[in-house]
């Protein structure tokens, strides 16, 4: 009885550090926007080790120090089209609705500048998470009238290349 007891409570203990881990990855999912750049979007947002323009600053800020010398620029926009999703209750047909069709604007902007002194300054700014849904209807409004969630992130990097 003790050696089941002592194996249920180390699978729990195992279970509760993995949901700790991997739990803090899994927030606002469902409205995250990985690709924040041109070059994210044609790599399928596979530029985090490979990112060799303007958008290091964000993606990779290590990599600031190896790109060219000069003043990289890169802005970019994002247009989203959302539909309307459908909501069909089995109860009545009182609690049926449809949501509202979205447009959402996400630019992007990102600078990195020249070498100086071994250093280099960058700035991104993103839209990592956002999007919403609206309901007009009786029963959906009820609970969700109008949800909407918008993040701006102002990323400011300093590089230091400590060798070549």
């Amino acid at each position: 009885m003790r050696r089941r007891e002592k194996n249920i409570k180390k699978m729990l203990s195992c279970v509760a550090i993995a949901s700790l881990l991997a739990g803090g990855t899994a927030f606002a999912n469902g409205y995250r926007i990985p690709e924040q750049s041109v070059d994210s979007t044609a790599k399928a947002g596979a530029n985090i080790a490979s990112a060799s323009s303007a958008d290091a600053a964000y993606y990779n800020p290590a990599a600031v120090s190896f790109l060219k010398d000069g003043w990289l620029v890169e802005v970019d926009g994002t247009y989203l089209h959302l539909t309307a999703e459908k909501y069909q209750d089995s109860r009545s047909p009182l609690y049926n609705g449809r949501s509202k069709v979205e447009d959402y604007g996400l630019p992007t902007l990102f600078v990195v500048s020249p070498e100086w002194q071994n250093m280099r300054f960058g700035f991104s700014i993103t839209t990592p998470y956002g999007l919403g849904k609206r309901w007009d209807q009786p029963f959906p409004a009820t609970f969700a009238n109008k949800f909407e969630l918008r993040i701006t992130d102002f990323n400011p990097t300093v590089t230091y290349a400590v060798t070549d």
